[in-house]
């Protein structure tokens, strides 16, 4: 099913250990009479919905589960996935950290594949570590997650051959073991901040009486660094047994030839004779609401979240579904709220939202969510708290419902009819969930028509009562965190007070509001297409418009009902005065927030609800654009908001002060982030201190000028005549014809052409060190740039992007598998295009403070024997399949090609000598790596920052 909340999203990236883990969300008091909202139960006769037919499973006799689902997308792919039942919380005392350890040590050798071997063989067949090559730890489970090609039967049989490996014959070299502590260390050292200091105080009020209070996936850095290699050992024996696992397949293949491998390779692992139960979470003690209020310096707002933590909910039968529908119909209602709410100018509060779904494999959680103003702590919890009780009060109004319900089965029917173009991962995903925690699998389709059997028979009153069922008897928490000089902090008696205020105090209903029924008050009048290429060899057709405009189409099946807009011009804030860069630098954050014609922006997003319909606009330094994607059936919907965004953005004082106000908050503390003050010392160094480079201020914000910003966007956008418009996906001409006479042809124009315009930005010449100590982690961070002038070329940025993957490998093999300095390491080259060209090649780090000078060395190193003595034609060979496999999957994505027919209409190209460029990459050699080292890496025009702590 697809259904996976903020809040789950939220707790797998704890899991993963990524470098700003969010905190789960927590709870607030309940204002319903619990009696009032005890659910209906399932009739007594139904049972768990069977697995979706298109998917063959079965389990081995040994008790490994098994699922197998034929998909082609993308083509000539499957993923191949190893789902373990067994994360942190089945860790000893002596094991913190170790299930994640126990998954790097995958990585690092097995009977069979010793070493670094795995890796190296998947990068040979062009797949990349990270995006194909993966896997993470939570708090409940283990996954591993390989994608491989399928137009050679041996990748995939040695793909299932290394799950095998991994599920059974982990090596855990000693060598390998001592080297792998300092990845993981650095791991735990990338994720450390604010966020996470704050989130070590809260975890045992948040989980307080459970085992998750106590066992995060990252583990604790002295186990890490000393725990013994038995310990580790017993961990990967202990919990790695058949009866725990599945094997999920997805994507090209065919079950027949499947299921027989993973008999064969799988069917001899065996379980311990005397097998440990598998501990659980605990039970959360109940009680007061529990309150947690924490400061840190570096935080950059203040955050109040209020969480209800209660037993997870079923999910197996198709009678549940009908709840999820009920949750997602109350989130949407609610959020629009809070949205409104956030756009007043007096709103205490920059955003707000709210949430239901997993936390953690044995908790669910109902979680609010609001970003204070600075001084505003109690009044923003007031509002949230308030707009909460109102719902208990009074409900939801009907044309919100109806807004809501429209909005879900429009969702709803888009999904199911792009079922077969969904990733084969998100299936995998899926297909994990349902192994770990029966969650129902029964299709899009299906679930479409659960959604339509639900949708009708849901009342305005079982929605208007969820929040009461997700609280009774929920164990309830308010976390505020908040920087450390914040102003207004309250004590926890103060918050309780306040809360129960609010509790007392009389509501209003919410008003009722129409909904809009057009974005444009009158239609405009069409121009015309008054030129048309047919298809070419690309099956491109191509029409220029009666005011200059020109539209580029390619129809596709990629994807059954999308449709993708790039629409792109040459300009820029590159033509603007520095009076008017200042008073309107933010123009396009700021448009959406206003509106179009006589709607306000929340009038827009109720017309839009029920659309599967984006448009996104942005404004770059030497060109402007619009971006937007609309299922086929809502084109007309796509090509209207686009002309209502270009030419008749509301002017809405109230909602822009709002705006503003809001973005000021978010800049005013950005100087509390080391991570922040080292990225604008650096971009202020590469800049030679540019004026239109320095870094944005609230006062900045605060100087913007409506009527400014208004008049910079018709300059940007109020003239069309120079745009290209490019469509791609599931698209008729015929039928796109005359929305583009209406819509695009219609749009003013000048007959003006631009030019780009050379805004002097100059790098610095020469070695140039900058060292920012700023924060309290024991964290570094090294960047290093290569510059200088380079002319562009397919070729030169062919060979800078080769040069970038080889030192990519090299150093990740370097400084993180030989020396276990880092957890990773990104290396990225290219060339500007605008004149003066130039070209930027960076690596950049983090690591341990101390091993700044040594590893900073080791890259400087391997860049001269680079240049020196070259590479291996292996490390090109890998480079050339990973690329050339990349590009086998775009050719197959509307995106791709939109993005493709924008840029070479910008440039006036032809895209198919882009396309012959890409086709070409097989052809770059070790001596053409070689060379682009010495052309592009000269050691004397770099500049390094290095972000150290501050004391």
């Amino acid at each position: 099913m697809v259904r996976r909340s903020v809040l789950a999203a939220l707790a797998l990236s704890l899991a993963c250990s990524s470098p700003s883990p969010p905190r789960p969300r927590p709870p607030g008091p309940d204002p319903v009479t619990p009696a009032a909202v005890a659910p209906t139960p399932p009739p007594a006769a139904e049972g768990p919905a069977p697995l979706w037919p298109h998917v063959r499973s079965g389990k081995l006799a040994n008790g490994l589960t098994y699922y197998v689902m034929p998909h082609h997308q993308p083509e000539k792919r499957v993923s191949l996935w190893l789902a373990v039942n067994a994360g942190s919380l089945q860790e000893d005392d002596d094991q913190q950290g170790l299930a994640h350890f126990v998954e790097h040590m995958a990585f690092n050798g097995t009977a069979k594949y010793p070493k670094q071997a795995i890796i190296d063989y998947l990068e040979k067949i062009g797949m990349e570590f990270g995006p194909d090559v993966n896997a993470y730890t939570s708090f409940d489970e283990t996954v591993y997650m390989l994608q491989v090609p399928t137009d050679d039967p041996s990748f995939v049989a040695t793909g299932l051959d290394i799950l095998r490996q991994w599920a059974g014959a982990i090596s855990f070299e000693p060598v390998e073991v001592d080297k792998e502590r300092g990845v993981v260390l650095e791991e735990w050292r990338l994720g450390r901040g604010a966020d996470e200091r704050i989130f070590d105080k809260q975890a045992p009020v948040l989980f307080g009486g459970t085992r998750y209070a106590d066992r995060l996936p990252i583990g604790k850095p002295e186990i890490i660094t000393k725990g013994s290699r038995d310990a580790a050992l017993r961990f990967y024996r202990d919990w790695y047994r058949p009866e725990l696992m599945a094997v999920i397949v997805v994507g090209d293949v065919t079950p027949d030839a499947i299921v027989p491998q993973v008999e064969r390779l799988f069917g001899d692992l065996t379980n311990p004779t005397t097998a440990r139960p598998r501990p659980g979470g605990g039970a959360l003690a109940g009680g007061d609401v529990r309150i947690a209020i924490d400061t840190d310096a570096e935080l950059r707002r203040t955050s109040i979240e209020l969480s209800a933590l209660f037993p997870r909910r079923r999910e197996s039968h198709r009678s549940d579904y009908r709840r999820f529908v009920i949750d997602g119909l109350y989130h949407q209602m609610f959020g629009a709220r809070l949205a409104k709410l956030a756009r007043r100018p007096d709103a205490p509060f920059v955003m707000a939202f709210s949430s239901t779904g997993a936390a953690t494999r044995e908790f669910e959680s109902y979680g609010r969510t609001v970003f204070a103003k600075d001084g505003q702590t109690m009044a923003a919890l007031e509002v949230l708290i308030g707009e909460e009780v109102r719902v208990a009060r009074h409900g939801f109004t009907a044309g919100e419902l109806a807004r809501a319900k429209l909005a879900y089965a429009n969702r709803a029917a888009v999904s199911a009819a792009e079922w077969d173009q969904e990733d084969a991962s998100e299936y995998a995903s899926e297909l994990t969930r349902h192994f770990f925690e029966q969650e129902i699998v029964i299709g899009r389709v299906a679930e479409e028509a659960l959604a339509a059997e639900a949708l009708p028979t849901i009342t305005l009153d079982e929605v208007s009562r969820a929040a009461a069922e997700w609280t009774t008897g929920a164990t309830q928490t308010i976390a505020i965190a908040a920087p450390a000089d914040a102003k207004g902090v309250p004590t926890a008696a103060e918050v309780r007070a306040r809360v129960a205020a609010v509790m007392a105090r009389p509501t209003e209903p919410w008003p009722e509001e129409p909904t809009p029924t057009s974005l444009l008050a009158t239609a405009p009048t069409p121009g015309k297409i008054v030129a048309e290429t047919p298809a070419d060899q690309l099956d491109v057709i191509r029409w220029t418009l009666s005011n200059g405009a020109k539209v580029v189409l390619r129809p596709t099946t990629f994807d059954n009902q999308k449709v993708v807009l790039s629409a792109i011009s040459t300009g820029g804030t590159a033509q603007w005065s520095d009076a008017r860069f200042a008073k309107a630098r933010l123009v396009d954050a700021a448009i959406d927030e206003l509106g179009v014609g006589a709607l306000t922006a929340d009038q827009v997003e109720q017309y839009l609800a029920d659309k599967a319909v984006a448009v996104w606009p942005y404004l770059g330094e030497q060109a402007e654009g619009l971006g937007g994607q609309a299922a086929t059936d809502d084109l007309p919907t796509l090509l209207e908001l686009v002309h209502a965004k270009m030419v008749a953005p509301r002017r809405d004082p109230e909602a822009f002060a709002a705006w503003q106000t809001g973005r000021a908050e978010l800049v005013a503390r950005r100087l509390a982030m080391p991570e922040v003050v080292f990225g604008d010392e650096l971009g202020a160094t590469l800049s030679g201190g540019h004026r239109r480079y320095r870094p944005v201020t609230a006062a900045d914000i605060l100087a913007l000028d409506l009527d400014e910003s208004l008049a910079a966007w018709r300059d940007r956008f109020g003239d069309a005549g120079d745009f290209t418009f490019v469509f791609t996906g599931n698209l008729d001409p015929a039928t796109l014809r005359p929305l583009v006479e209406r819509y695009l042809a219609s749009l003013p124009a000048t007959g003006r052409r631009e030019a780009t315009v050379d805004l002097k930005v100059r790098r610095p010449k020469g070695v140039v060190r900058k060292v920012v100590k700023r924060g309290v982690e024991p964290k570094a961070v090294v960047q290093l740039t290569f510059h200088g002038d380079a002319a562009w070329s397919r070729a030169a940025r062919r060979d800078l992007e080769f040069l970038a993957g080889v030192l990519d490998i090299r150093l990740r093999e370097i400084l993180r598998e030989d020396l276990g300095g880092v957890y990773g390491v990104g290396v990225y080259g290219w060339i500007d295009r605008v004149p003066p060209s130039e070209r930027s090649f960076i690596v950049r780090f983090g690591c341990a403070p101390e091993n700044v000078a040594t590893l900073e060395d080791a890259v400087m190193k391997e860049i001269a024997r680079l240049q020196r003595d070259g590479v291996d034609p292996s490390y090109v060979a890998k480079v050339s399949e990973t690329k050339r496999r990349a590009h086998e999957v775009a050719l197959t994505t509307n995106d791709y090609w939109a993005d493709l027919l924008a840029e070479t209409a910008l440039w006036n190209e032809d895209p198919q000598v882009e396309l012959s460029s890409d086709a070409e990459a097989g052809a770059v050699d070790a001596a053409a790596v070689k060379a682009a080292a010495r052309r592009y890496l000269d050691p004397k025009r770099r500049v390094v920052g290095v972000l150290l702590p501050a004391k």
